[in-house]
C-alpha cells in the first residue's frame, strides 16, 4: 500500500506496483516516460473493482486515455469479465454517453433543436472544403462587401481561410464555450463573430467534428445539471490519462463530475505537454486540485538506459521530479549527435550505427514536423494538394476514398481491426435508413450486414493493393463501384463527362497515398513524435530541422510557453536503449556542450 508522504513533500512517491489505500479521495499521479503508468492504472482499475464498495453492477469505472490504441492497451490488460470498465477516448466517451443520448436537449434561442439528431452518426475529423461549404456561408454575410469578391475568386486567400477553419477550437470565456479561430492570417474581422454560424451549417445536417463533441457535452451538462448527477452515478471513479494533454473545456467537464460525486484520478506528465496547437494548456494539469485530492509521483523510468535516462533528466532540469532507472540496471550504449543537412547521409549513418549494436532491422526515425516525415519518406511536396483538389471538385466522393485507402494502408501494416473501423464509417445511414452519399442505390439496415460488406471490400483492396495503387483516383473509385454492384447490388454515385470526372482522372492514387493523414495506429517507423506518442521503440534518431532546435537539448527549458522543448524531450523519450540526433550543424561551442553530456558528435 501506499506510503504517506514527508511532510515537505507535496507528493506521495509511489512506484508502478503501488495500489490505492484510500477510494474516497480524488487524485493526481505525475509519472515521467517509461515510468510504467499504464501497468499502473491497469492494477489499480482491478485493485478498485475488487476492493470498492462504490463500484456496483450499476456504478462503474471510467477510464478516459488519449488515443484509441492506448484504450486498446487498457482493454487488453484487463481480465475477461471485468465489463463494470469502459475504457475510450475522451470523445467517444463524451459522444456515447453525454451528446448522442441527450443532443436533443441542446436548443437554439427561438426553441428549434441546435443539431438535426436524428441523423447524427459519429464526430469526425473537420476538413473545410471552400466550394460549397464556405463559399455559402461567406455569400450569407452580407456585410463582407468587397472582401467577399477576393474571398471567393483568390486561391491563395482561399488557401488562408480553409487553414484558419481548420483551427477553430472551443475555448471557455466566463462560463460560456466560445468558438474561435487558432490562426488568424488572412481572416477578415467580420467572419471572426460569425464562425458558429458556419458550424451550424453541419449541425444542421447531424454532422458533428470532434472539437463539437466537447463543446456539445459541457452546453448539456450546464443546462441540466441533473445529468452531472446522473453520470457521476453511472461512472463512480472516471480516471484520465495523459492529462497535461487535456482541452481546457475537458477540464471543466470532469470538475462539473468531480462536483456530482464521481472520485476522479488524473495521471500525466508537464513535461510531455505536446498539443498546446489544439488548444490543449499545460497547466491544466499542473495545477489541477479539487475536494480531498492526494498527489503521487512515479519516479521509475523502466523503459531506458541510463545513459539515456540521464540526458533526459538534464533536458526536465527544473522540473520537481528526476527519474531513475528501475528494474534490471543497464548502462547502454554511447548517445549520438548526426551533423549534417544531407537526409540521406544522416538515415544511412544512423542505419549502420543501429546495426552495429543488434538493430539493423528496428530503427526509427522521430521529426517534429509532417513536412519533414513526407521528405524523409522521398515523397513530393508537390502530393500534398492531391486532396484538397478532389475535396473541392466532389466532397462526399473524396471522404469515401480517403477513407478506403486510409484502411488499405492500416492493413498494409497488418492493423486489421483498425482498417475495418475505417470501412465502416462509409455505411453511414440516412433519416430513410438508405446509405449517404456517394452510394446511390442500396440500404444496409443492421450492423451485422454493414460489417460484412466492409470485410469483403477490405478483401478486395488487400488483394488488389498494388494495381489499385498504381492508377488513378477514377480508376480506383470506378473498381470499387464495379465490386460493390456484383457483389452486394449496391451502387455508388458516378461521374459524368466533365471537370470532376477529368480532375479524379488526373489525380494518382499514389499521391493521394502519400499525402494521407493517418492517425496515431500507423505503424510507420519514419513519424511525427506527436505520433509516437505512447510508443517505445529500441532504436531511435530524432531529427531535428533546424540548427537552433540543439539548444533544447543543451540549454533546456521544460517550462517555456512554446512546446518544442517537451516536444524533442517526447522523442527522446521514446528510445529504449539506442539513441541517436541529427541536426544540419552546430558550432564549437554547441560541441563542447555536447561533450559535457558524455554525447558523441559524428559528421558522416
Amino acid at each position: 500500500m501506499l506510503k504517506m508522504k514527508p511532510e515537505d513533500d507535496p507528493f506521495v512517491a509511489i512506484n508502478s506496483d503501488s495500489e490505492l489505500a484510500d477510494f474516497d479521495n480524488n487524485f493526481r499521479v505525475v509519472a515521467g516516460p517509461g515510468a510504467g503508468k499504464t501497468y499502473w492504472l491497469v492494477k489499480n482499475i482491478r485493485h478498485i473493482l475488487r476492493n470498492s464498495p462504490r463500484v456496483s453492477s450499476t456504478s462503474h469505472i471510467a477510464c478516459i486515455t488519449y488515443t484509441n490504441v492506448a484504450s486498446d492497451e487498457i482493454k487488453a490488460g484487463l481480465e475477461k469479465g471485468e465489463d463494470r470498465v469502459e475504457s475510450s477516448t475522451i470523445h467517444s466517451f463524451l459522444y456515447k454517453n453525454i451528446v448522442k443520448p441527450y443532443a436533443f436537449l441542446l436548443k437554439e434561442e427561438d426553441g428549434t433543436s441546435l443539431i438535426d439528431f436524428a441523423r447524427m452518426d459519429g464526430h469526425d475529423e473537420h476538413r473545410p472544403i471552400f466550394f460549397p461549404t464556405v463559399s455559402e456561408w461567406i455569400n450569407s454575410i452580407d456585410e463582407m462587401k468587397m472582401k467577399k469578391f477576393k474571398l471567393l475568386t483568390d486561391r491563395k486567400t482561399q488557401g488562408n481561410l480553409l487553414k484558419c477553419l481548420e483551427s477553430l477550437n472551443w475555448h471557455i470565456e466566463s462560463g460560456r464555450c466560445i468558438l474561435r479561430f487558432g490562426k488568424t492570417y488572412g481572416v477578415p474581422k467580420v467572419l471572426i463573430p460569425r464562425v458558429e454560424e458556419y458550424k451550424k451549417r453541419f449541425w444542421s445536417k447531424g454532422q458533428i467534428h470532434h472539437e463539437d463533441v466537447l463543446y456539445f457535452a459541457y452546453r448539456i451538462l450546464t443546462e441540466n445539471p441533473s445529468l452531472c448527477d446522473f453520470i457521476s452515478s453511472k461512472f463512480a471513479y472516471i480516471l484520465i490519462d495523459e492529462f497535461q494533454d487535456t482541452h481546457p473545456v475537458q477540464t471543466a467537464i470532469v470538475k462539473l463530475l468531480v462536483t456530482s460525486g464521481s472520485i476522479v484520478g488524473v495521471i500525466g506528465d508537464g513535461a510531455q505537454s505536446i498539443y498546446q496547437f489544439q488548444g490543449a494548456q499545460r497547466k491544466d494539469f499542473l495545477e489541477f486540485a479539487v475536494g480531498s485530492q492526494v498527489d503521487f509521483k512515479i519516479e521509475g523510468n523502466r523503459r531506458s538506459t541510463q545513459m539515456i535516462i540521464d540526458l533526459l533528466n538534464h533536458v526536465r532540469s527544473g522540473d520537481p521530479v528526476k527519474q531513475k532507472q528501475q528494474g534490471i540496471a543497464r548502462e547502454g550504449h554511447n548517445i549520438h549527435v548526426l551533423i549534417g543537412d544531407d537526409p540521406a547521409k544522416i538515415l544511412s549513418t544512423y542505419e549502420a550505427l543501429a546495426g552495429g549494436v543488434g538493430y539493423a532491422d528496428r530503427t526509427y526515425v522521430l521529426a517534429i514536423k509532417n513536412e519533414t516525415v513526407s521528405r524523409l519518406k522521398g515523397k513530393k511536396d508537390s502530393n500534398e494538394g492531391s486532396w484538397e483538389r478532389l475535396r473541392a471538385m466532389d466532397p462526399a466522393k473524396t471522404r469515401f476514398l480517403e477513407r478506403i485507402i486510409a484502411s488499405e494502408e492500416y492493413a498494409h501494416e497488418r492493423r486489421f481491426e483498425t482498417a475495418l473501423k475505417e470501412v465502416l464509417r462509409i455505411f453511414k445511414d440516412d433519416t430513410d435508413g438508405n446509405l449517404r452519399k456517394p452510394f446511390k442505390s442500396g440500404a444496409l439496415r443492421a450492423d451485422i450486414e454493414k460489417r460484412g460488406v466492409a470485410v469483403s471490400m477490405l478483401e478486395f483492396i488487400i488483394s488488389n493493393r498494388e494495381s489499385l495503387i498504381g492508377g488513378n483516383a477514377l480508376n480506383f473509385y470506378e473498381r470499387l463501384n464495379d465490386f460493390l454492384f456484383e457483389c452486394w447490388q449496391i451502387r455508388l454515385q458516378e461521374f459524368s463527362k466533365g471537370k470532376k470526372k477529368e480532375g479524379y482522372e488526373a489525380v494518382q492514387v499514389v499521391d493521394l497515398l502519400n499525402s494521407l493523414r493517418l492517425g496515431e495506429e500507423s505503424k510507420s517507423r519514419v513519424r511525427t513524435i506527436h505520433k509516437s506518442k505512447g510508443a517505445q521503440f529500441k532504436s531511435v534518431l530524432v531529427y531535428l530541422d533546424s540548427p537552433a532546435d540543439i539548444a533544447h537539448i543543451l540549454t533546456p527549458d521544460i517550462n517555456a510557453d512554446d512546446d518544442t522543448c517537451r516536444l524533442i524531450y517526447v522523442g527522446l523519450s521514446r528510445a529504449e536503449d539506442f539513441l541517436c540526433v541529427s541536426v544540419p550543424k552546430t558550432n564549437a561551442d554547441d560541441e563542447r556542450k555536447l561533450k559535457v553530456l558524455n554525447i558523441n558528435v559524428i559528421r558522416p
